[in-house]
């Protein structure tokens, strides 16, 4: 298997992705660990920094995203 190495770094597809996965997140943690605004943000703050460039490593990896 050849390894993937022309992977675009910005993705709208996977900019989406993540913005999906992120408001599922949200929307499953409201009222529990997310009480307020402060932890929202926080919370989409994390997943985007930490979800993109996982999604990036798994293009890179495996060539799905």
């Amino acid at each position: 298997m050849k390894p993937n190495s022309d992977v675009d770094i910005v993705s709208a597809h996977r900019g989406l992705l993540v913005g999906f996965l992120t408001g599922l997140g949200l929307v499953f943690n409201y009222g529990t660990p997310i009480t307020t605004a402060a932890d929202g943000a926080l919370f989409v703050a994390v997943a985007v920094a930490l979800g993109y460039p996982v999604l990036t490593l798994c293009r890179l990896c495996t060539g799905w995203f």
